[in-house]
């Protein structure tokens, strides 16, 4: 059996994540850490659930099936309305749709007249699958998303969103202070709880 890791992702910015928190937690060191650059005719396939761990889960398992290697991937995204669940798993597909991902903040802001800041969460589902085992795990963190960025580091909706009690956007905190206060740090220290 291959004792290939394969990080089941394309974004550049998850993966430098995910290699921050392996070292940090120091999982898979029996491993080698593989990423879809090492297999170029693998595909994406369609993230058609619900929820975050739906759609990690089903990535996770379509990359495990193209390449037999057992498979790191998660989902993530925010809420801003937990009634809706708006946008959640769409929360990529919003920022495809309006062109950007500043269209797509103006767009939410756009329901929420007079707002220049809304209560979010950001999710990140993680999952470990192979054929004989699976592990699901989901972080979060509360905090507000604003109309208007504020720093130019990370990636994604980095620069609109401030987590609880505090003061910067996750684009004006350095590498480290973000990686350690994230959504995706508290999935990995949830599923380290498993492999450690």
């Amino acid at each position: 059996m291959s004792n290939d890791l394969l990080l089941g992702t394309s974004n550049s910015g998850k993966i430098d994540e995910f290699f921050f928190y392996i070292n940090f937690y120091n999982l898979f060191n029996k491993n080698n850490i593989k990423t879809l650059k090492d297999f170029p005719n693998t595909y994406e396939p369609k993230e058609d659930s619900q929820n975050f761990s739906g759609n990690a889960l089903i990535k996770a398992e379509s990359f495990y099936n193209q390449t037999e290697l057992k498979t790191l991937s998660d989902d993530s995204g925010f809420v801003v309305d937990y009634k809706n669940k708006f946008p959640g798993v769409k929360t990529a597909r919003l920022a495809n749709e309006k062109g950007s991902i500043s269209n797509a903040v103006l767009s939410i802001f756009s329901q929420y007249r007079n707002s220049v800041e809304i209560p979010a969460t950001f999710f990140c589902s993680l999952c470990l699958f192979d054929s004989s085992s699976k592990i699901e795990v989901t972080g979060e963190i509360n905090g507000k998303l604003i109309k208007y960025p504020r720093g130019k580091l990370g990636f994604g909706y980095d620069s609109y969103f401030i987590p609880k009690d505090g003061r910067k956007t996750y684009g004006e905190m350095e590498r480290k202070e973000k990686l350690l206060n994230s959504h995706r740090y508290a999935a990995f220290k949830k599923i380290s709880r498993y492999l450690t």
